[in-house]
């Protein structure tokens, strides 16, 4: 019989639940109806445990901007082992931030491997470690690539392992730097560009690294986000309002996280220079929505809206993001997805589109065997519609696309959001 998938992660268990987030607005062109341009890939990390060795399920793209659809293509061996479960806001999908990319890693928590995925063939080239120590089992390795670097964050070890990308989409590991949050976690959410990383420790605190020159070099900022209410004593308790998911703006100016809450809590802290880039004190907003959790957050392509999954709730918010000065803004929430049922939780959530904003979402919902009273991890599909200071997020009639196992908690897109 498999190993059960559920998983509470390890310093969530201060809180009861998970994530989901919001963003920013400006009046947008008549949705087209025409099909996408192909090929548009959907890489879903189904985080199979040992026994069972992990693999990816890989959909495409198809239908229309007012419909879309994905259809299930292929089903691939990372060569690793997953963990079933984790952090909800841990990226376990990542890519280089280029539409010309030809990779994409995925991680294998259960025996703290990266495994490198080239596109062009669809199947994977190597597995990669870190240091001996290095683990992410059981809450996940989170991953964040720039244009000459991968960094992943073991989650159990508290150590960040540096990566230089090669040709060939192979990795070479270089050193792993100490990541420990101000109240004993370990990496949870991870973002970077090519300055700076930024970091969750699913403690409350969060905290950016320099990483100009490729290893990072912390920026002295390791604090609690002002939206953190301290330890709860039980499961009766108030959420501690803990930053879980993280993403950083186009312009490099400004750090989101989106925190597991009782709200569609985010925060956000400006990225300001003295001598080198550091996070300022978060600023939260509480007024973005009323359903639980914005865990896993996601800015639109054109840095316009901020994507947020509220998991407890089973819907998706969308909130206004002004580049300019950083201000969130409330806008819309989705109803709650087919087939919720408070088992399935979501993760992590990403835009079809590399433009503008994405005009379709995916997002993966974890799954469960028939004997935990729920159904396997599948793939939301919703529409965005922005109309001046309002927008609209619609379930696509196809949605949820089922993938064949359970475990998912993250998945990424090809061509990637272009920062």
């Amino acid at each position: 019989m498999k190993p059960k998938i559920l998983r509470i992660s390890c310093y969530l268990t201060l809180v009861v639940g998970t994530s989901l987030l919001c963003s920013a607005a400006e009046p947008q062109a008549k949705p087209s109806s025409k099909s996408p341009q192909p090929p548009i890939y959907v890489i879903v990390n189904q985080d199979q445990g040992y026994p069972y060795p992990n693999q990816v399920a890989i959909l495409t793209a198809g239908g229309t901007d007012t419909n879309p659809t994905l259809t299930l293509q292929d089903q691939i061996y990372t060569g690793g082992f997953g963990s079933y479960g984790g952090f909800f806001g841990l990226p376990r999908v990542a890519s280089a931030p280029d539409v010309n990319t030809n990779c994409v890693y995925v991680s294998n928590s259960g025996d703290n491997t990266i495994s490198a995925l080239a596109l062009n063939t669809l199947a994977f080239v190597g597995t990669y470690s870190g240091s001996l120590s290095d683990s992410g089992n059981p809450d996940g390795v989170g991953m964040a690539v720039n244009s000459s670097y991968l960094y992943a964050g073991y989650s159990a070890s508290q150590t960040i392992g540096v990566f230089s990308t090669n040709s060939g989409c192979g990795l070479t590991f270089l050193q792993d730097v100490p990541a420990a949050g101000k109240n004993g976690g370990g990496p949870t959410g991870i973002a970077s560009n090519n300055k700076v990383l930024v970091v969750t420790y699913g403690d409350g605190s969060v905290q950016s690294f320099d990483v100009t020159h490729g290893i990072p070099v912390p920026n002295h900022d390791l604090q609690n986000a002002l939206g953190f209410s301290g330890p709860v004593g039980g499961l009766n308790s108030p959420l501690g309002n803990i930053p879980n998911g993280a993403d950083i703006s186009q312009d490099g100016r400004w750090a989101i996280f989106g925190d597991t809450s009782t709200l569609s809590l985010v925060e956000v802290s400006s990225l300001f220079s003295l001598a080198h880039t550091q996070l300022a004190r978060t600023r939260p907003f509480y007024t973005l929505g009323t359903s639980v959790d914005a865990g896993d957050v996601h800015l639109s392509p054109d840095g316009t809206l901020l994507y947020m999954v509220n998991n407890e709730s089973g819907t998706v918010t969308a909130a206004f993001f002004n580049t300019a000065n950083g201000l969130l803004t409330k806008g819309c929430t989705s109803p709650p997805l087919r087939n919720f049922n408070f088992l399935p939780w979501y993760g992590q959530i990403v835009t079809r589109d590399t433009t503008g904003t994405g005009k379709v979402l995916y997002v993966v919902e974890q799954g469960r065997w028939a004997d935990e009273q729920g159904p396997p991890s599948a793939v939301g599909i919703l529409t965005v519609k922005v109309n001046g200071n309002s927008c609209t997020l619609a379930e696509a009639p196809g949605s949820p696309v089922q993938v064949p196992l359970s475990g998912a908690l993250s998945l990424g897109v090809y061509p990637p959001r272009p920062y």
